[in-house]
């Protein structure tokens, strides 16, 4: 047959795939639909899924076309539907005719027998191409065989009894024959009073009999293939009364929304698998890892995100979901996950959501959890720990410069006064501090550049550039005035700073510090013995105590009156005749 259209069933896919999360849940299951299969395993879970989806609302075969021409439409051709086994898209006007007409995956033959509601059931049904049908026959499902099995079906395998199907559908059909064997057990409510068995004895698969198969290679595929949103979507339209114009059967397949059904019902053995995070294999399964993002200055970009290695032991496959918190996330996320038989691992990219706006911790978590329902031992299957990465990101508000440690200062001027020409080198100190502006979430502190101004040669710092100055801290400078040559001295020194070297880091405020200063000799009133700048009687006393050397003077010039550098009798008239003109 040619194809009308051709697409492969990848693209089907891919169009599927960009459903957001919220989309998907409108595939799931009411709730409690599945209530009374809880806790169950085994013969007893099967029992309970058969009463479940068991007494649908039939659809005769004679009335399938256009039911399925909605379940099998091409996603990205509304005109055509997709072919199983060769993926091809053709127009809708072609099938059910000639060139394409419908499969049974469990062939009318092994126990179908035309008989409704089996013989029209759509979770057993699928538009195929007619060669491709006729070559596929009543062969069981098997690995192996000769390559293309029909070369309309390019990417199938078949040999004299048993046929491979693409990859990309092995799991849909294999959980086609699990709701087969499910929904028809014989029992008075099923509607077809033959119990259809997978098996994997392929000798008792005969037409005269209701088995089919094979067991053992449909569970692999399940595994390998795990449910994706094309097949819960299909899965939820048969579910519904009515959709498109058409009516539907009101019933789902149990091992779509739950695909962990399988193991425990069809398992050869209790589930002896293990999932663990990082290098080391915990004895209960339960591990944990700690991404730290670091940290960003506010406004910053998100980091990139981090790997994290998801390892499986054991020799049974499993399922397990991933679910996310807080402002986690993972394009691995999801329920419905799988991994086959024997030691397997995954790469799991993690990253973080939010906004960096705002000061503040980012975090969350990523929680794998082996959902089989059976377990071989302590750490195994059902008893396997849950597996669980943190992840959490720092964003730290601006560094906060400042010339005092208790509140804004972002200027500060010094003066050293008047000193004496060739008193040698003065000394004043002072400290840049970073403030905790926002406790426990401020970035530290970089001082990049220092430039001065005006009398720097006179004037001068010990300032020098820093990184990552504490927030809370401060780093102690001096300044210094040369005392070699007199004059008024002023120079302004900027201080250009900046957040620490974090993504988001930008420039702070420049801080201004000024020094002033002048170097000379002091006016020097002699009689003013008391040093109050002013000439009364009350320098009377002070003078003759300095006179007789009972004190010190109270400046350099003190009682010297008439200016000949020593302090004696010479200096009394000149003193009485300022202080008692």
């Amino acid at each position: 047959m040619k194809p009308h259209h051709y697409r492969r069933w990848a693209l089907a896919l891919g169009a599927l795939c960009l459903f957001t999360p919220s989309a998907r849940a409108q595939y799931d299951p009411p709730a409690g639909y599945y209530n009374s299969a809880v806790g169950l395993t085994g013969a007893p879970l099967k029992a309970a899924l058969n009463a479940i989806i068991d007494g649908h609302s039939s659809v005769s075969y004679s009335n399938r076309e256009p039911r399925l021409e909605i379940l099998d439409q091409d996603p990205a051709n509304s005109a055509n539907v997709i072919l199983v086994y060769s993926g091809y898209s053709v127009s809708k006007a072609i099938f059910p005719g000639g060139a394409a007409n419908t499969e049974h995956l469990w062939p009318n033959g092994y126990g179908i027998d035309d008989s409704s509601p089996a013989h029209g059931d759509l979770f057993n049904l699928r538009p195929c191409g007619s060669d491709v049908n006729g070559t596929r026959g009543n062969k069981y499902y098997d690995d192996g065989g000769v390559i293309p099995a029909h070369p309309e079906a390019p990417l199938c395998r078949a040999d004299g009894d048993s046929w491979e199907p693409r990859a990309v559908e092995k799991g849909d059909i294999a959980r086609a024959m699990f709701y087969v064997d499910t929904r028809y057990e014989g029992d008075a409510t099923d509607g077809l009073p033959r119990n259809l068995v997978l098996t994997d004895n392929v000798a008792s698969i005969t037409t005269t009999g209701n088995n089919f198969g094979k067991l053992s290679t449909l569970i692999s595929w399940h595994f390998a293939d795990p449910v994706d949103d094309s097949e819960r979507q299909r899965n939820h339209i048969i579910f519904q009364a009515s959709y498109g114009g058409q009516t539907f059967q009101q019933n789902r397949n149990p091992f779509i929304d739950h695909p962990e059904y399988v193991w425990a019902i069809w398992g050869p053995a209790p589930n002896d698998s293990r999932l663990y995070l990082g290098g080391v294999e915990p004895s209960n399964g339960a591990s944990a890892v700690a991404l730290n993002f670091g940290a960003v200055i506010v406004g910053g970009p998100l980091p990139a995100p981090q790997n994290v290695t998801l390892n499986k032991t054991g020799a049974n496959p499993t399922t397990f979901e991933i679910t996310l918190s807080g402002d986690v996330a993972s394009a691995q996320a999801g329920p419905r996950q799988s991994f086959i038989a024997g030691a397997q691992n995954r790469v799991l990219t993690v990253s973080l959501t939010g906004s960096t706006a705002a000061s503040g911790i980012l975090g969350g978590s990523l929680v794998v959890d082996n959902t089989d329902l059976t377990s071989a031992g302590t750490g195994r299957g059902s008893a396997d720990g849950d597996d669980v990465v943190s992840a959490s990101l720092t964003v730290l508000d601006h560094a906060a410069p400042s010339f005092s440690g208790e509140a804004p200062q972002p200027e500060l001027t010094l003066d050293f006064g008047l000193v004496l020409p060739g008193s040698g080198v003065h000394t004043l100190n002072f400290a840049i501090h970073n403030r905790d502006a926002t406790p426990g979430l401020t970035a530290a502190l970089d001082l990049d550049a220092i430039s001065g101004a005006g009398d720097t040669a006179q004037l001068s710092t010990d300032l020098a550039p820093f990184a990552a100055l504490a927030p809370g801290a401060s780093l102690p400078f001096v300044a210094s005035l040369d005392t070699t040559t007199p004059g008024v001295y002023s120079a302004t020194f900027t201080l250009e700073l900046s957040d620490e070297n974090l993504p988001g880091a930008t420039s702070t405020p420049n801080l201004m510090l000024t020094l002033v200063a002048e170097v000379g000799v002091p006016v020097c009133l002699a009689s003013d013995a008391n040093c109050d700048d002013v000439i009364t009687p009350d320098d009377i006393a002070p003078f003759v105590d300095v006179l007789l050397e009972m004190s010190g003077p109270c400046a350099f010039c003190t009682a010297d009156i008439n200016g000949d550098s020593l302090i004696d009798a010479a200096d009394i008239q000149p003193f009485l005749d300022e202080v008692l003109p």
